[in-house]
């Protein structure tokens, strides 16, 4: 077997949760730079509390979790901001 490869059979044995996304299933692509611009105005009062001058995926994946907390319930509570549901970030 070549280095870096995984026969599919080894991982069809330790699958522990299958998931099946029905066609339309909406995501937030916390990478993108219009979902930065979006939550630095929707989150701009609870940023400027962290003192997060800048949102951007350095800030998303970096130490201060409580900015990826005020996402998530931002999302949890208001889905995709047009009145559709989200599967996830």
């Amino acid at each position: 077997m070549p280095v870096g490869s995984v026969p599919s059979d080894w991982r069809q044995h330790r699958t522990a949760v299958r998931v099946k996304l029905t066609h339309g299933t909406r995501f937030i692509d916390i990478d993108s730079p219009q979902t930065h611009q979006f939550f630095r105005k929707e989150l701009a009062l609870g940023l400027s509390t962290l003192s997060v001058k800048e949102l951007d995926v350095s800030t998303v994946r970096g130490d201060k979790r409580e900015v990826t907390q005020m996402i998530s319930e931002w999302v949890y509570r208001n889905g995709d901001g047009q009145g559709g549901e989200v599967a996830g970030i």
